[in-house]
């Protein structure tokens, strides 16, 4: 799970996602939890550079999805959820504790990682729940307190990643999507690309071959969008998803982001 939020921190330097995570724990002989281990989380929000939220039907629909299909391997995790910071320090906002305190259950335990692409300042860890006196209470661990375990990464973390921006790009208008603070020009697939670096006088580029999907018909690509569109709405996994592209073209789902839309 490690390189896994590496891979996000750095494919999105500047905005924040989120999403649901399991979480196992060890209890010492009086039941607290002394030792707590991420077990899985799933990125289903790209935000902006300062907050990432999910509606609570979005996440309750691939709660259960997963947990329905993962029983053996979640059972005895705790639900949480998982955001990241970027390149701020990993703390847990008012916000955050909010969410701590709204999502405790009456038995057991709430975990909340924030993670951050900063040195020393990489990981903060919460989690609620509450007492005999049904108070709520929150412990918190810095990162201090947080070993990594760095596993190779596998290609579902790409597409993962591919998924929530193509969603989160989907929902901003065109004229509203700015580069360096300037509005973009619509892109030209037949304009000439350039080599920025300055060495005298600007320097043409070599135009890299892209790959050719000229043979994708209109009903394949409706039925590519569509077994996305399920993906997004917890109804299929990346799997399940990925093995259809395999058998039916030929190729991973990774690929259907480089593939442009029809009569573009």
């Amino acid at each position: 799970m490690h390189q896994k939020v590496q891979y996000l921190l750095s494919r999105f330097k500047s905005r924040e996602w989120s999403g649901p995570a399991w979480y196992r724990c060890t209890n010492n002989k009086d039941g607290f939890p002394i030792y707590w281990e991420l077990i899985y989380f799933l990125a289903i929000d790209l935000g902006h550079g300062a907050a990432t939220e999910y509606k609570g039907e979005d996440v309750s629909k691939t709660i259960f999805k997963i947990y329905s299909a993962n029983k053996k391997w979640l059972k005895d995790t705790y639900i949480g959820m998982i955001h990241s910071h970027h390149s701020m320090s990993a703390y847990h906002s008012g916000t955050d504790e909010a969410t701590l305190v709204d999502m405790c259950p009456d038995q057991g335990f709430y975990g909340s990682l924030v993670v951050s692409s900063k040195v020393g300042e990489a990981a903060a860890f919460a989690f609620s729940y509450k007492d005999q006196f049904k108070n709520i209470l929150i412990h918190t661990m810095d990162d201090d307190d947080i070993k990594y375990i760095k596993p190779k990464v596998p290609k579902e973390f790409i597409a993962e990643a591919n998924h929530i921006k193509t969603k989160a790009d989907a929902a901003t208008p065109s004229w509203q999507k700015k580069t360096n603070g300037t509005a973009m020009t619509p892109y030209d697939p037949n304009q000439t690309t350039f080599d920025w670096r300055y060495n005298g006088e600007w320097r043409k580029a070599k135009v890299q071959p892209k790959d050719d999907y000229a043979d994708i018909t209109v009903k394949e690509y409706i039925e590519m969008e569509a077994i996305i569109e399920a993906l997004e709405e917890g109804s299929m996994f990346y799997g399940e998803a990925n093995q259809l592209f395999k058998t039916r073209w030929n190729m991973g789902i990774h690929e259907f982001y480089e593939i442009p839309p029809l009569g573009s």
